[in-house]
């Protein structure tokens, strides 16, 4: 719940805004746009029913999520009249494809400010609605949301995890966001087993532990072996 007005969550013109998650997405469809953290556009009681005053997204681009980024101005007179204003990276990620840290720095009302990364790197990317803007945007008491956007959408709820949400009220470094994707994957343990342990009859099955998608297939052997006379 936003606690009122001037509350932490709020952001309005010249507020600078950094949204990151870690997301394990597992299915998003072409051109569906799926919520990670968002403030507004719930569809609750007493709001309006376009008050976006931001949100972490994900978008379906030829079989990638992309970090998308997505606002809406508010109503400033003859020269600039309300709408939606999105911006997307250039690359993306495989549903499916495991964890993925997400994040985007803004400063509202500087269209050049905007920073996406993915997975510890800055990734390019362009405002495909609504244009770069140094309009306002909506700013009210409406509700944060994690995962789910419109009253629950399916269509705007993520299929998936989602972990380690967080804004800031300022920009993270490129540095600060390496550090927070750094992964230190643990080496795989495999006890030693010789291959005379598996008698008549039975079967010697050798576990490994601390496999990760960051350590290459090719030094990983999983060993199932049969003994029969």
């Amino acid at each position: 719940d936003d606690p009122g007005k001037n509350s932490p969550l709020d952001f309005d013109v010249g507020d600078t805004i950094t949204l990151e998650a870690w997301v394990d997405l597992h299915a998003i469809g072409e051109g569906q746009n799926i919520y990670v953290l968002g403030k507004g556009r719930t569809n609750n009681q007493g709001f309006a029913r376009e008050n976006q005053n931001y949100a972490l997204r994900l978008r379906g681009v030829d079989g990638t999520a992309r970090v998308s980024f997505l606002f809406r101005s508010r109503d400033g007179g003859k020269n600039s009249a309300p709408e939606y204003h999105r911006w997307n990276s250039d690359i993306g990620f495989k549903p499916g494809s495991g964890w993925h840290h997400l994040a985007v720095s803004y400063t509202f009302g500087q269209p050049d400010s905007i920073c996406g990364f993915l997975d510890g790197k800055p990734v390019a990317g362009s405002w495909d609605m609504g244009d770069a803007t140094k309009s306002a945007p909506v700013v009210d008491d409406d509700q944060l949301w994690i995962g789910s956007a419109l009253g629950g959408s399916a269509n705007n709820t993520c299929s998936g995890l989602i972990d380690e949400v967080a804004s800031y009220r300022h920009a993270l470094s490129k540095q600060n966001i390496d550090d927070r994707y750094r992964i230190d994957a643990p080496e795989p343990i495999a006890p030693p087993v010789e291959m005379t342990e598996a008698g008549v009859g039975k079967v010697l099955v050798q576990p490994f532990d601390g496999v990760t998608e960051a350590i290459s297939a090719s030094s990983v052997d999983i060993a199932v072996i049969f003994s029969n006379n």
